[in-house]
């Protein structure tokens, strides 16, 4: 049998594939082994056998899996051609496993152990090999955020810098200069990670990868130069979870620099990481598009929109269940669109299109919401930068997206009907939430009020107040000093 990763991605990519063994292999796979078609899952115990997967694991990523429920063996293979399948085996017995059962009547038979056993041979040959100076890899659930802006910027003043991304899956608008490595493909996963001279990290690293000499970790996190929520360790729900705070310790030994946009910044990622290092104060990289005028047309373009209408975002954040799973979800806050939409027009002018943006560990809630013509559901738009550039203005409620559209003063609104429930029990925040310079709405009746208020010259004011404060000072040009700095550090034997 032939047991590598890279032989049963490519059996997968045109079978259904059967697991054996509904242990804690098994959710490793599905939480990590993406991109295959699951038949079918199968357990030989009886405390297993007609259960649902996600009772036994909450928090199981979405996977392929056509029937959640567990058979047993013979309940699988009496009523299927097994020819036309492969099964992966997902536990330690695997070997007694393969004893019982008959190879040759499936398209192909894999054990999960012994393909990592495979794999680690492979990792460790991967780590004898030199370092590449011009070559990033970049850590990202998706093409986009700092990683994006940085990535085009680099491209753009050095073309032969090797720019590698590790995605989950394959983005709409990347650029044919950047090579893309799948999540699952680890072959390739540990191979890029072990040559590359730097790593740009979007939140964390696998807390099994071994940083070698000479490697550069360069944190650029995912929000902008200010944030509205603590994290990490300063967020108690977060740190309470089993493992958190030591995992963050080991994360913050092996981070060499952060990006940074303001002191603001900086304070709060010191205490949330636990970094004590330097930081690289350049601005945020993802945030410069909003300040290139350009754009609007080019998104609505996308969108379908009229360059002749007028546009509003509205992007809520998620709430955090209160279970032990901390899973995000995502809870109808009740606005009304109707209202919205002649509020707008009354103090704005014009014609109102409404754009809803969810976010996107919650983005699929949006599927059965019932919406007007005139709102559009953006919730699975890649770049939310990009919709910040788009809109006339924006209204959310604990999202720190509102910073980046206040960059270049665009009218904000908070809508927060959930204010005490959500200050008292949800998530603490390291800015007084009362203070911002954002009309905050508890009701329709009051967003529509603040909204026909209005003051653009006191507006703008409040806003220079607030990031002169926390000295934060946004021009466009934060994925260029990024990319000097990267280029610095490849061009330098050690880090600057």
């Amino acid at each position: 049998m032939n047991q590598q990763w890279s032989q049963f991605y490519k059996d997968a990519g045109s079978k259904q594939v059967i697991l054996f063994g509904m242990g804690k292999m098994c959710e490793w796979f599905l939480n990590y082994g993406t991109n295959v078609n699951i038949k079918a899952l199968i357990d030989n115990s009886p405390s297993k056998v007609n259960r649902n997967i996600f009772s036994i694991y909450p928090n199981l990523k979405e996977q392929h899996v056509q029937d959640p429920i567990i058979h047993s063996f013979e309940d699988v293979t009496s009523s299927a051609d097994t020819s036309q399948f492969i099964l992966l085996i997902t536990t330690r017995y695997d070997d007694e496993i393969l004893k019982g059962i008959d190879i040759d009547s499936f398209y192909n038979v894999y054990s999960l152990p012994k393909m990592n056993n495979d794999l680690v041979t492979k990792r460790e040959q991967y780590d004898k090999l030199p370092l590449v100076d011009k070559k990033v890899v970049v850590f990202a659930d998706v093409y986009g955020e700092h990683g994006k802006a940085i990535t085009q910027k680099l491209l753009q003043m050095d073309d032969t810098v090797d720019v590698v991304w590790i995605v989950n899956k394959r983005p709409s608008d990347c650029s044919r200069k950047v090579r893309l490595v799948y999540r699952y493909d680890f072959e390739s996963y540990y191979y890029e990670i072990s040559t590359a001279k730097i790593w740009i990290v979007d939140l964390s690293v696998d807390a099994d990868i071994k940083k070698k000499s000479g490697q550069i970790y360069f944190q650029v996190k995912h929000w902008s130069s200010i944030t509205l929520k603590k994290f990490s360790c300063e967020d108690m729900k977060w740190a309470s979870m089993p493992g958190a705070v030591e995992f963050q310790k080991k994360e913050a030994a092996r981070t060499d620099y952060i990006l940074s946009g303001s002191q603001f910044d900086e304070d709060s990622c010191r205490r949330g990481f636990m970094y004590n290092g330097p930081f690289v104060r350049v601005g945020s990289p993802r945030s410069d598009i909003i300040f290139q005028p350009e754009i609007k047309n080019v998104v609505r373009n996308k969108l379908g929109i009229s360059e002749y209408k007028k546009v509003l975002l509205y992007a809520p954040t998620f709430r955090v269940s209160k279970d032990e799973s901390f899973a995000h979800q995502h809870t109808e806050q009740g606005i009304d669109f109707e209202l919205l939409r002649d509020s707008l027009t009354n103090k704005f002018n014009g014609e109102w299109i409404i754009l809803l943006r969810l976010h996107p560990s919650v983005a699929s809630s949006a599927d059965g919401i019932k919406l007007p013509d005139y709102v559009k559901n953006v919730s699975k738009y890649d770049d939310s930068q990009e919709l910040v550039a788009c809109c006339d203005a924006l209204i959310s409620d604990y999202s720190s997206i509102i910073f980046e559209a206040a960059y270049v003063y665009k009218p904000i609104f908070l809508f927060t009907p959930d204010l005490d429930e959500y200050l008292k029990h949800e998530r603490q925040l390291l800015l007084d939430y009362r203070e911002l310079p954002f009309p905050i709405s508890v009701s329709n009746g009051e967003l529509k009020r603040n909204i026909e208020a209005f003051d653009e010259v006191k507006y703008r004011k409040c806003v220079e107040n607030l990031f002169n404060k926390y000295q934060v000072h946004e021009d466009g040009h934060a994925s260029e000093r990024a990319a000097e700095f990267i280029l610095g550090l490849m061009n330098f034997k050690g880090k600057l």
